[in-house]
């Protein structure tokens, strides 16, 4: 899995410098759009690594960071501390890649909001080269399917939660980038799509990330060894607007922060 992530660190690294490359070329709203939610792919996959160095660390070391021998100081604690420690023991005791993966989710789901008041507010542009633009970005979304179908494969193999959820970003960013093409070269034969493409991309990315984040989440609460897809969008979306879904969110907050 460490390989794997420096591989696919070093790919999105490439791909997103030539994204931004590609936007100062064309100036296009859908391509600006698609070259930050790269950058968040960059921010995704350190986390994953970070997350698989630290798994490899903890896995190398012959004990336990905190052992019963431990105790003296862990009992020690203030009792105006007590709620705190509670909950952060609680907090380092859920799966690393499980909160590698909700960190994820809430990044992709800021990204999606700045991605849509961006596509929102901006205005009309001038595209220059879309032809050009939209043909290199068909190509790079062949780049993203390859990172996609990487990591998945070893996320499975390795049973890695992390790798897995980078995976499914990276098959939206293939998704993205092949729209995103698409959209340019119909700008070249007079079709200008370029805002409803930008906002198609932060809606498609809030729909995911929402599900990661939902699911993730639930994996925490729960203590379970890997995310598991419970929550589709249109569930979550539905159990947004229902009064007991807040009640009970802060039932279980209440009983774990005492």
């Amino acid at each position: 899995p460490l390989k794997a992530a420096w591989i696919a660190l070093a790919i999105i690294s490439l791909l997103t410098a030539s994204k931004f490359g590609l936007y100062l070329l064309s100036g296009s709203i859908s391509v600006l759009s698609e070259a930050w939610h790269s950058l968040m792919d960059i921010a995704t996959t350190l986390l994953v690594l970070i997350s698989i160095m630290r798994q490899g660390y903890k896995a190398g070391k012959q004990a336990p960071a905190f052992s019963d021998e431990d105790g003296p100081e862990e009992t020690a604690k203030p009792s105006n501390c007590s709620t705190m420690y509670r909950f952060y023991t609680w907090l380092r005791s859920v799966n690393t890649e499980i909160k590698i993966s909700f960190c994820i989710a809430t990044i992709l789901c800021c990204a999606a909001f700045s991605i849509l008041w961006k596509a929102i507010t901006a205005e009309p542009t001038q595209i220059n080269q879309p032809l050009v633009t939209g043909i290199v970005f068909i190509a790079l979304s062949f780049g993203s399917f390859f990172l996609y179908r990487f990591e998945e494969s070893i996320g499975q193999d390795e049973n890695s939660a992390a790798l897995t959820a980078d995976s499914h970003h990276n098959r939206a960013d293939m998704v993205i980038s092949l729209l995103t093409g698409v959209s340019l070269i119909m700008y070249y034969f007079g079709f200008n799509i370029d805002r409803f493409v930008g906002i198609f991309i932060a809606v498609y990315i809030l729909s995911f990330a929402s599900e990661l984040l939902v699911n993730s989440l639930h994996s925490i609460v729960n203590n379970e060894a890997n995310v598991v897809s419970r929550y589709r969008f249109h569930t979550i979306m539905a159990r947004v607007f229902r009064e007991q879904t807040y009640k009970s969110a802060f039932h279980w907050f209440d009983q774990r922060v005492g």
